[in-house]
């Protein structure tokens, strides 16, 4: 009976604590609609923290592991995705505050070059000597944007490691001229905050973060084991089943990238992480952990967002509540959403989904995470749904019932349909693979090898350490090929991706164009794991014959010696 008080007590508290209650309305409310939106868009589990001036409730739905079946509660931890740059954010504000706290200098403005020291080079001087912390937070560095590299997993080299290659990571916009999203350069976000702190990204946030904050059922998605019995499994839906094997978590070790996206936590541990946020960089207990003018900073318009973003979370006519998404801070989207000021972010890795949202002058807002299904859409499966809680938040008259936060964007608006192309596969009997088979590289990309498979008349490939496939051709006359990825990540990628072959030298082909999340170029004789430039088979004969000299010369002090 006494566990059965325990958690009685347990439930009441996740609904009373502070001030402006959560009226038994507003939480049945919360209830149905999260259940029919889980019902209507096949959400196996969900978690949800709100802070509404003091109150606070976080809870779980539905299920955290379907066979055996594990209850999505308040202390289940999931994976949340991008929403948690806004800690590597943090991070380097609370270590800014330290500094000048001892009377430094260091600021967000603060050049990045001053920190990482000689091996930071970019691919043109100005950027090197301009970039500061704000640019890489802001997404404004122009840089080119590798997730190919993360959905494939790379080889476990150190943050330290990447930062002598950032020369080779390509320009694609003009540097602060317009936002470029870029996780890569959140890792190295993460990397500065190791040179600041002396200590491990990983440890920084433990120690800075999750410990004040009492944080203690956090932890890294590289830590996660499938023993774990409070984590979460994320789930793909298949042929209308919601499918998990343990092979998938080999999606999931981002290594280097965590501070882009590698953070999880729980319900009960994120509403402490919104009490933080909502308490300008104070903790529940009173710990000031950034200053006041730092903190705001992260929350200020840095940079504006291009069109296609705008539209992606903006309401409109016909829409009965407008709501126009406009700039972008550190981590954070900028909006107006019935009045309020409010700053969001979402995030995903695959199957998981989580959506952030604050609004400061209320002293208000929710943290939302799901455990599947992958493919998910944002606009029409997760975004309703927040609308329902930032109206709850706020106290304003719900304009989405049960029937329509799982019909949006109808009836305002027709749902947009993405046909799949299907590509047509070139029977081209006379085509030889032979040029196109070899291994091609690339400094940040990674390596990719490409074999001839003789009895489907295909070419297979193999990526980094879980990217593989097969190559299906396309067009013969510019050797074009359909890029079919196995397993998991067939349904990441989609039937979107291609690859083209060209700068044929010697009979064979030099560089392979992947366009796939991204474009890429990778050549034949560089190494991710080696030298970044091609090599040859002359430069290893020159390196061999010096080494025999260098051999018999050493040889020779020997026997001179005896």
């Amino acid at each position: 009976m006494s566990l059965y008080w325990t958690l009685f007590v347990i439930c009441i508290q996740t609904t009373v604590i502070g001030g402006q209650r959560f009226t038994e309305e507003e939480i049945q409310l919360i209830d149905s609609t999260v259940e029919a939106v889980r019902k209507c868009k096949h959400i196996p589990g969900l978690g949800i923290s709100l802070v509404r001036n003091g109150s606070v409730l976080y809870k779980g739905y539905g299920q955290a592991r379907l066979d055996p079946p594990v209850s999505f509660d308040e202390f289940t931890v999931s994976n949340i995705g991008s929403t948690g740059k806004a800690f590597t954010a943090a991070l380097l504000g609370i270590l800014i505050t330290e500094s000048r706290r001892k009377g430094e200098r260091l600021g967000w403005d603060s050049k990045v070059a001053d920190i990482l020291g000689s091996d930071f080079h970019m691919s043109t001087d100005v950027v090197t000597s301009e970039m500061t912390i704000k640019d890489i937070l802001t997404h404004r560095t122009g840089l080119q944007n590798p997730d190919l590299s993360l959905l494939t997993v790379l080889e476990n080299i150190t943050r330290t490691a990447f930062v002598s290659r950032l020369k080779y990571l390509p320009q694609t916009m003009d540097f602060r001229d317009e936002m470029s999203y870029n996780n890569f350069m959140y890792m190295i976000a993460g990397h500065v905050a190791e040179v600041l702190g002396g200590k491990s990204f990983e440890t920084l946030i433990k120690e800075k973060i999750w410990d004040p904050l009492g944080m203690n059922g956090s932890y890294f998605l590289d830590d996660v084991s499938s023993r774990n019995e409070h984590f979460a499994f994320p789930y793909f839906l298949i042929n209308g089943t919601l499918n998990f094997t343990d092979d998938d978590f080999l999606l999931y070790r981002l290594h280097h990238y965590s501070p882009a996206g590698g953070l999880c936590s729980s319900s009960r541990d994120l509403s402490k992480w919104l009490i933080f946020l909502l308490g300008n960089g104070t903790s529940e207990n009173g710990l000031n952990l950034i200053d006041k003018d730092v903190f705001e900073d992260m929350f200020e318009p840095s940079i504006s967002l291009p069109r296609k973003l705008m539209d992606r979370y903006t309401l409109e006519k016909p829409y009965p509540v407008h709501s126009i998404v406009s700039w972008y801070g550190y981590a954070w989207f900028g909006r107006n959403y019935r009045g309020q000021r409010s700053v969001f972010h979402t995030g995903s890795l695959h199957a998981y989904s989580t959506i952030a949202s604050l609004y400061p002058q209320a002293k208000s807002g929710f943290f939302m995470m799901a455990n599947g299904p992958w493919p998910v859409k944002f606009r029409t499966d997760l975004e309703p749904l927040s609308y329902v809680l930032s109206d709850i938040l706020l106290q304003e008259e719900q304009w989405l019932n049960l029937s329509t936060v799982c019909s949006f964007p109808e009836p305002w608006e027709e749902k947009q349909i993405k046909n799949e192309t299907v590509t047509e596969i070139s029977t081209d009997e006379l085509y030889d693979f032979t040029p196109c088979v070899g291994k091609y590289g690339h400094a940040i990309y990674g390596d990719i090898a490409i074999s001839n498979d003789l009895a489907n008349r295909n070419l297979s490939f193999r990526m980094n350490s879980i990217g593989e496939g097969n190559l299906a051709l396309v067009f013969s006359e510019n050797s074009t090929f359909h890029m079919d990825f196995a397993g998991r990540l067939s349904l990441i990628f989609g039937q979107s991706c291609e690859a083209y072959f060209a700068e044929q030298s010697n009979g064979l082909f030099q560089k392979l164009h992947l366009k796939c999340a991204g474009e890429y170029d990778f050549h034949r004789g560089v190494s991710f794991l080696g030298e970044y430039g091609p090599t040859s088979s002359s430069t290893f004969m020159i390196c061999d014959i010096s080494l025999l000299i260098l051999s018999m010369f050493i040889l020779l002090l020997l026997v001179h010696l005896s």
